[in-house]
């Protein structure tokens, strides 16, 4: 019975929370991911201050130093994703947009080795290797064409089951 009662009590947590992050997500996309991209700098953060105490308290090694320089450019990251947040993910989108722009070079050049074999039958793969090329590239100049979509999308989501979740808890509460 007690165990119920938590169970509700976290579905009715979750589902709030969930709600307020999805609806943050839909109505500030930039802000919320900014504030999301500082709270993960100073978890990192602090997981690296309890890596450098367990530097210090162990045996010195080849091992441990390279653990501490991991530690220290572990560091760089977390203040990185505080001071500026949206820097790291910009290169995350122009590394997405290469990779996107990659795929569809190897797409088209598969679809060309189609048509020598088959004839017709490249023109959509033709078609969709170069839509792929085109959305690699408008993510490479606009990353934040991707952003308002993406977390547009992750907004709704995490609303839905936010309000799933909250329902939930009522719905649980009225069998009692």
């Amino acid at each position: 019975m007690k165990k119920s009662k938590n169970l509700l009590g976290n579905k009715l947590f979750t589902g709030i929370l969930f709600l307020l992050i999805g609806i943050a997500l839909i109505v500030m996309p930039d802000t919320a991911i900014n504030v999301a991209m500082k709270v993960i700098g100073v978890l990192i953060l602090i997981a690296c201050v309890f890596r450098i105490i367990d530097f210090f308290k162990g045996e010195k090694g080849f091992a441990s130093v390279l653990g501490l320089l991991f530690t220290l450019i572990l560091i760089a990251l977390g203040v990185i994703c505080i001071i500026t947040p949206g820097w790291l993910l910009n290169i995350l989108y122009i590394v997405f947009g290469v990779l996107l722009i990659l795929e569809g070079l190897s797409s088209l050049i598969n679809s060309f080795a189609v048509l020598r074999k088959n004839g017709l039958v490249w023109i959509p793969f033709a078609i969709i290797a170069i839509l792929v090329i085109i959305l690699g590239v408008v993510i490479i100049l606009n990353p934040s064409f991707i952003t308002k979509w993406v977390y547009l999308i992750i907004g709704i989501v995490l609303a839905i089951s936010g309000l799933v979740d909250i329902i939930t808890f009522f719905a649980g509460k009225k069998k009692r």
